[in-house]
């Protein structure tokens, strides 16, 4: 039981941030949303979080600014995730450590080109041999796991869900990924992203509160 409303610090776009979102929605808690501009941090999210990165969850005196430890948290109450049998489990989390490592890395390489640096190119390739190796595991439908969302679904379809739309004319021409983008297009026409996507104001200091979901 939750005693007070939690206070979920957000960025509509962010990957971690939308993963969490769907965790706290499907779980059917209440939270006080506060949209921030990651180029417009304000001082209260620094003051809480040092890192200052999204997203952040203040509960009362606790703060929670991992999103994988808000899925875990979302999860105590009312999970609705479908849990794959004990090899799978296993096997997604090393799928989510891969994400959001390695995928990151090169996902953020891909999506912000530094020329003097890196060829962009080959962070999308890099991405791409990740979704590839991974294919053929996920046989599923219309899931990863099958006929509901699971922490994998949740944790991963953010982030390929990015990688798609800095190109997506060339990603949707891939042909040897069919089960990766079987399963992003069910996610992009999901009532679970809809419902987490909804836009917000920008939050400031004395702003009304705004709820979520």
């Amino acid at each position: 039981m939750i005693l007070e409303v939690p206070i979920l610090y957000s960025f509509r776009r962010c990957p971690y941030a939308i993963r969490a979102r769907m965790a706290i929605f499907m779980a059917g808690i209440t939270c006080e949303l506060r949209e921030v501009l990651l180029s417009d941090k304000p001082d209260e999210l620094i003051e809480i979080s040092p890192k200052a990165t999204v997203p952040v969850l203040c509960l009362g005196g606790k703060v929670i600014d991992e999103s994988l430890d808000i899925i875990k948290w979302s999860r105590s109450f009312n999970d609705q995730l479908l849990l794959p049998d004990k090899k799978s489990q296993t096997h997604t989390l090393e799928m989510i450590d891969i994400f959001d490592t390695q995928f990151k890395l090169n996902l953020d390489k891909y999506k912000y080109p530094d020329p003097k640096k890196h060829d962009s190119l080959n962070n999308r390739q890099n991405c791409l041999d990740m979704l590839r190796n991974m294919d053929h595991y996920f046989i599923s439908d219309p899931w990863f796991y099958g006929d509901r969302p699971s922490l994998l679904d949740i944790a991963i379809l953010p982030f390929i869900r990015q990688y798609r739309n800095i190109d997506a004319d060339w990603f949707d021409k891939v042909s040897d990924i069919p089960n990766v983008k079987k399963c992003l297009n069910h996610f992009l026409q999901s009532k679970e992203l809809e419902s987490v996507m909804r836009k917000y104001d920008q939050w400031r200091s004395g702003s009304n509160p705004v709820y979520f979901p």
